[in-house]
């Protein structure tokens, strides 16, 4: 814990540096020379050549995400605006300055050249980089960036405004050790974010080549032994109920059971942390209303986000649910359920479905009615059960991965929160 006649001090602290002196304020002229680039203009981009960042590229280079769209100028005007102007350099720092504000990045790679006015450059740095980087990403540095920004509908950050705000700093060996912790607590995190998107990834290319293409009535890949012909049927056939949640919403207590609607749904389950509490006695009467799903059910978003999710009810759960969720109660001696909820997830299946049921003009919704005539291609039950067991395990892998990353995530803005000291603005 803080030491009472130290106040200058972080909550947590490494252990070697328990009885080190106090943090040292200082403002961020004293830290770095910030400045910007010199104009470059619209004809002189090129097709390619050395790239050249706005704040997008920025943000998604913090974020160790590839850039999604790169401009480009000469190399000959790089050359040029360098040799006159100077450029960024490895452990340089980018602020953007503009629209989403106050994301930093600390350069990494080179060449680049960046837009004037949407970038802040801070050169020159007397600390380390990545530890000034991390201070400015904490709560208190952000709120600190945020309160700077001068301008009442489009806000911007300025040179004049950020040189006078005040940060802590230790002592540069504690320093090094605060970054390089949160360095390789960064590296993690993406690492567990890169594994996500590859099994977001394979779910999506299996979910296109295990289910026919329209028109076909074979897939493109199927486990071995299965070679018959899939068949197609309405949904009404297929399932002995389709039915919906409640049409009216009880009032909300502070404690009850949970009315959850589409904005509670997730990929595998309802987010119950989120959703609407109801007393015992709503809760009872909607239940006897037939809203509260069975095990074995398909619930489908069919209100505002339609199709974006579809999961099967694994467990009892006392819980009733709102009319903009569907109830599919699938005939199992014709379809398995896993198969069905990733049926109806189909990226392809899903736009089809909503082009042509799709009604409302303020909340788009498919009318439940509608569901009992979409039509679904399904193997035979073995096959299905195949199907569903694969993308079930897939789905928990995904939900495994995403847990591991929130985790890390929620250990970096605890520890953001406790390894640095506030200052005064």
């Amino acid at each position: 814990m803080m030491n009472e006649n130290k106040k200058l001090v972080p909550i947590r602290r490494f252990k070697e540096f328990q009885n080190s002196d106090d943090w040292e304020q200082r403002k961020l002229y004293e830290i770095a020379e910030l400045t910007s680039s010199k104009r470059v203009h619209a004809e002189d981009y090129v097709a390619s050549g050395i790239p050249f960042y706005r704040g997008k590229e920025i943000s998604e280079l913090r974020v160790h995400k590839p850039v999604s769209e790169v401009l480009y100028i000469t190399e000959e005007k790089y050359e040029e605006m360098s040799r006159i102007y100077g450029s960024p350099k490895i452990n340089d720092l980018l602020i953007t300055a503009v629209g989403t504000l106050g994301n930093t990045w600390v350069v990494d790679n080179l060449p680049f050249y960046f837009k004037d006015g949407n970038l802040i450059w801070f050169k020159n740095i007397k600390c380390n980089s990545r530890y000034l980087d991390y201070v400015l990403s904490t709560a208190k540095g952000q709120k600190k960036i945020m309160d700077s920004a001068i301008g009442s509908n489009q806000k911007a950050l300025t040179m004049v405004k950020l040189n006078e705000l005040r940060f802590m700093f230790p002592k540069e060996a504690e320093q090094d050790k605060i970054a390089t912790y949160f360095t390789n607590l960064d590296n993690l995190i993406t690492l567990h974010q890169r594994k996500l998107e590859k099994m977001k990834a394979l779910k999506a290319a299996y979910l296109s080549e295990m289910f026919p293409v329209e028109g076909e009535r074979k897939p493109k890949r199927r486990f071995k032994g299965f070679t018959n012909a899939w068949e197609q049927r309405k949904l009404g056939d297929v399932c002995a109920k389709i039915t919906d949640g409640a049409h009216f919403s009880p009032s909300e207590v502070d404690e009850g059971y949970p009315m959850p609607s589409v904005k509670d749904m997730m990929q595998n389950g309802f987010d119950m942390s989120t959703s609407k509490k109801i007393s015992k006695e709503n809760y009872e009467l909607l239940c006897r209303q037939g809203c509260k799903p069975e095990i074995g059910d398909v619930v489908v978003a069919k209100d505002g986000s339609m199709l974006k999710y579809a999961f099967e009810i694994q467990e009892n759960q006392e819980l009733v649910i709102l009319s903009s969720i569907a109830i599919m109660r699938p005939n199992f001696k014709l379809i398995d359920e896993k198969f069905l909820a990733h049926h109806i997830t189909k990226p392809d299946f899903k736009k089809k479905v909503i082009s042509e049921n799709t009604t409302g003009t303020g909340v788009p919704r498919i009318v439940l009615s509608n569901f009992k005539n979409i039509y679904v291609s399904f193997p035979s039950k073995a096959e299905q059960e195949k199907i569903g067991n694969y993308f079930q395990f897939l789905d928990n892998l995904i939900t495994l991965h995403q847990r591991k990353l929130e985790k890390l995530q929620n250990i970096k803005t605890a520890y953001l929160n406790e390894m640095f000291v506030g200052g005064e603005r």
